[in-house]
């Protein structure tokens, strides 16, 4: 009985150890200060660290969900946040239509930046799923698949846990 108490006791210790919430870097000042310029009217905001050089903001605003990623010296890098599939403008829908033929939309992202406001479009068929992005003109800026994506996102997310 003793050494059935001694593994649970063991057992717990470890698994409360592996669940143990890992020490959170802060956010830095410059970061802070450049979000609370850029989205001062922002609430419920949430950080996380993107990398060891980005950090994310995710909040609302304006009754929508943003994200917001900058540089850890407070440089602002770039903006998203998902619209309706009837939001996306006509002359991005007729080059989706035209050049993605066959795909069907699963989610639309106004995304900007420095450079550029656009859209990211993740469409799929049954042969895979890829993202394109196309400017409000509907000038296609990039195209990749959301398959390696995704898989990339997962392997990000388990490098944090």
């Amino acid at each position: 009985m003793k050494r059935l108490l001694s593994l649970v006791v063991v057992v717990l210790f470890a698994f409360s150890a592996c669940n143990s919430p890992k020490h959170k870097e802060t956010v830095p000042e410059k970061v802070k200060e450049t979000f609370q310029k850029r989205f001062p009217h922002a609430k419920e905001v949430k950080w996380d660290k993107e990398d060891k050089n980005v950090w994310e903001a995710e909040f609302k605003s304006n009754n929508r969900e943003f994200s917001a990623n900058f540089s850890a010296d407070g440089t602002w890098k770039e903006t998203e946040y998902e619209i309706k599939i009837a939001e996306i403008p006509p002359m991005v829908k007729a080059t989706i239509d035209s050049l993605f033929s066959g795909y069907e939309i699963e989610e639309a992202v106004v995304i900007g930046n420095s450079e550029m406001k656009g859209f990211e479009v993740e469409l799929k068929n049954e042969k895979g799923a890829m993202i394109a992005t196309i400017s409000h003109d509907g000038k296609v800026l990039d195209k990749r698949s959301a398959d390696k994506e995704h898989e990339e996102s997962e392997d990000v997310e388990e490098d944090k846990d």
